[in-house]
């Protein structure tokens, strides 16, 4: 897959919740359809935080390629 392709499929949400002990967590998107991802999928510096916008590229229900959405 190529860079133009992924930022197509790229979509906003939210983290509604994280837990360090698991590593993992759920981001839900506007229409409240949940994804679950793994720390390991986080592209940001930043760890996930609770009520943080990023986008990320939906796979079946995971969220891969999860950054912070700036501004």
């Amino acid at each position: 897959m190529n860079d133009e392709n992924a930022d197509a499929r790229r979509v906003k949400g939210r983290v509604h919740s994280y837990s360090r002990a698991v590593n993992a967590g759920v981001i839900i998107i506007g229409t409240k359809k949940m994804y679950l991802f793994w720390r390991k999928d986080w592209l940001s510096p930043e760890d996930p935080k609770i009520n943080m916008n990023v986008v990320f590229i939906p796979e079946r229900k995971w969220a891969k390629s999860i950054m912070v959405e700036q501004g």
